[in-house]
């Protein structure tokens, strides 16, 4: 049981790398033919933000995700699969520093907690088990909207702006 949770985290963690090197590689072919998609304005990057607007985001994600329960594992896949796309064509329009700095404070733990999510549907051994587990992850991407609210506009502000 446990090679196969280690040999599913490398198989959606793989995905989600080759589709963000694919996106990162495809924006950057797209800022050859067009001007640069995304421009930040750091100003409109505001403290406190959004935040209920992240939730139902996220929790639209959760939800997509929790599919795997009724239609197997390949949704994941896809799931990870998408997201690493979006997140290497969002990057690939920045800086590697505002990538950095805009994207990577929450992604990590906002993707920390769909792992979980997957792993608690995939590998929970009874009902009670996997309700914990849920429960968790959806707290754990909860503060990863906190992160994306609050501390990456201080970052931005502060190691983007030089304030």
């Amino acid at each position: 049981m446990k090679n196969k949770r280690i040999l599913n985290f490398l198989i959606l963690e793989s995905l989600f790398c080759v589709f963000l090197v694919i996106g990162l590689i495809y924006g950057s072919r797209l800022t050859s033919v067009h001007p640069r998609i995304i421009n930040v304005d750091l100003k409109a990057i505001r403290l406190g933000a959004d935040f209920w607007v992240v939730i139902v985001r996220n929790t639209l994600a959760f939800i997509t995700l929790s599919t795997v329960i009724f239609l197997g594992k390949s949704i994941s896949y896809i799931f990870f699969g998408i997201n690493g796309l979006n997140v290497g064509i969002v990057w690939s329009q920045l800086t590697f520093l505002q990538g950095s700095i805009l994207l990577l404070p929450h992604g990590v733990v906002e993707f920390g907690a769909y792992f979980l999510l997957v792993d608690a549907i995939l590998f929970s051994t009874d009902k009670l088990q996997l309700l914990k587990k849920i429960f968790i992850s959806y707290l754990i991407l909860c503060i990863a909207a906190g992160i994306e609210v609050s501390v990456t506009p201080m970052l931005a502000a502060r190691l983007l702006e030089g304030k």
